[in-house]
C-alpha cells in the first residue's frame, strides 16, 4: 500500500513538474549587466520611458509622477551625465514618453498624466540645448502626451492620449510648424490613444488603445499622412484586445502587440496572423510593452505586474525562448518600458509597480555574447543563466 502511495505521489509529481515544463524558457538565459540600478539616484524616477540614440551617445528619458521628467544620457552606457531636469521648466512634465531623431534633431515628447496644458515637444541640437517646438497640446489641453513618433515622407509623426476627443496624429516636416493629421480617435471615440507607430512597405502605421469598451484595438495606415484606412477587424476579432502598446518591422512582416497576452504579424498589413496568444505561456504577460529588432532577431519585453517583465527573443516570429530571469530578479520590475541598440548591447528600461513607484527603475543591457557557453555555436550541451 505504501509503495502505491508512493508510486501515485511520484506520478503526481512528474505530471506536476510536466506542467510546469510548459511555462519556462525552452533555451538559455542571457547574460546581463545591471548599468543603471536606481532612476538615476532619484527614487520617484519610476520608468525610464523613452530611449534614443543620438550623435553616439544614449539618451533616457525618466517618468515620475511624484516630479519631473529628466533626461540622461551615456557614451558608453556606464557614465552618465544629467541634460534635462525639472520637466524643462514645466512641472506637469512628468514623463518623456516618446523620442525620436528627425532632420538632424533629437526630439523629446512629454506625459502630463491629468488634463492641464497639454503635451509638449522639445528638441535639441546637442543633447544641452532644448527648445519647445509646439504649442502646449497642440492648442488641445486634452492631448495630455505625446505617447509614438515616427519619421515618415521627410516628415515627424507623433501621436497623442486624448481621453476627451480621441487621439490625434501630429505632424511636421520643420519640427516647428505642426498640423493634424487624421481625424479625433479615427472617428471612433473609444480610440483615446496612438501608442505605437511603424512604417512598413512604404505606409505609415498607428496602433490605437481602445478605451471604454469600444470593440477592441484598431489598426489604421496612410500612405501620405492624411488618408487614412482601418486594415485589422477591431481587437484582431478580441473586444479583450484593446491595446497595441508595440509595433516592430521584423523580417519583412510587420508586428502588433494586441494588448490581451497576443502577437500579431502581417507580410501585407492587412492579412493578420497571431504568433503569440498565451503570454508566452504565462497569462500575466499582458502585453508586448516594447520591441527591437539586435543581431537578427526580435525581442519583445512584456508587462506582467506579478513575477516581473520577461524579455523574449524570436529568429523566425514563430519560435521564442526567453532571455532574462523574471523581472531580472526583482518582480517589481513590472515592464520593459523601452528598449533600444547600442553600439554592441541591447538596452531595455524597466518601469516599477512598486507602491508609490518605488522602487526606482532600472536598465540592463546584454553583457558579452548573447548566450554563453557555446549556445550561439550550435554547441547545446551547456548552458548558463546570469543575472548580476
Amino acid at each position: 500500500m505504501k509503495r502505491q502511495q508512493c508510486m501515485a505521489h511520484a506520478v503526481a509529481l512528474a505530471v506536476w513538474l510536466a506542467v510546469l515544463g510548459m511555462f519556462q524558457p525552452t533555451a538559455a538565459l542571457a547574460q546581463w549587466q545591471l548599468v543603471v540600478d536606481d532612476g538615476f539616484g532619484v527614487p520617484e524616477n519610476h520608468a525610464a520611458g523613452a530611449m534614443a540614440v543620438f550623435e553616439q551617445q544614449l539618451y533616457v528619458g525618466t517618468s515620475n509622477y511624484e516630479g519631473d521628467a529628466e533626461i540622461w544620457r551615456s557614451p558608453d552606457g556606464l557614465d552618465w551625465v544629467q541634460v534635462v531636469s525639472g520637466g524643462f521648466g514645466d512641472s506637469s512634465n512628468h514623463e518623456v514618453s516618446a523620442m525620436a531623431v528627425f532632420d538632424g534633431q533629437l526630439y523629446a515628447v512629454t506625459y502630463l498624466g491629468m488634463i492641464t496644458t497639454g503635451v509638449e515637444i522639445w528638441r535639441t541640437t546637442d543633447g544641452a540645448v532644448w527648445e519647445q517646438v509646439n504649442s502646449d497640446g497642440f492648442g488641445d489641453s486634452g492631448n495630455i502626451g505625446g505617447v509614438s513618433s515616427a519619421v515618415f515622407g521627410g516628415q515627424l509623426y507623433v501621436g497623442t492620449y486624448n481621453i476627451l476627443s480621441g487621439a490625434e496624429v501630429w505632424r511636421s516636416g520643420d519640427g516647428t510648424s505642426w498640423e493634424q493629421a487624421n481625424v479625433d480617435g479615427f472617428s471612433d471615440p473609444g480610440n483615446k490613444g496612438v501608442f505605437a507607430m511603424a512604417v512598413f512597405g512604404g505606409q505609415l502605421y498607428a496602433g490605437t488603445y481602445n478605451q471604454n469598451g469600444g470593440g477592441g484595438a484598431e489598426v489604421w495606415r496612410t500612405p501620405d499622412g492624411t488618408t487614412w484606412t482601418q486594415v485589422n477587424a477591431d481587437g484582431f476579432g478580441s473586444p479583450s484586445s484593446d491595446f497595441i502598446r508595440s509595433m516592430m518591422v521584423f523580417g519583412g512582416q510587420l508586428y502588433a502587440d494586441g494588448g490581451n497576452r497576443d502577437l500579431w504579424r502581417s507580410a501585407n498589413g492587412t492579412d493578420w496572423e497571431q504568433v503569440v496568444g498565451d503570454g508566452f505561456g504565462d497569462d500575466r504577460n499582458w502585453g508586448m510593452e516594447s520591441m527591437v529588432e539586435f543581431r537578427g532577431e526580435l525581442f519583445a519585453g512584456t508587462y506582467n505586474s506579478l513575477t516581473g517583465t520577461e524579455v523574449w527573443r524570436t529568429s523566425d516570429g514563430t519560435q521564442w525562448e526567453q532571455t532574462n530571469s523574471d523581472g531580472f530578479g526583482d518582480a517589481m520590475n513590472c515592464s520593459s518600458a523601452s528598449a533600444a541598440v547600442f553600439g554592441e548591447h541591447l538596452y531595455v528600461g524597466t518601469y516599477s509597480c512598486g507602491p508609490l513607484w518605488i522602487p526606482p527603475f532600472q536598465v540592463w543591457r546584454t553583457e558579452g555574447r548573447l548566450f554563453s557557453d557555446g549556445f550561439e555555436s550550435g554547441d547545446t550541451s551547456a548552458w548558463s543563466a546570469t543575472v548580476p
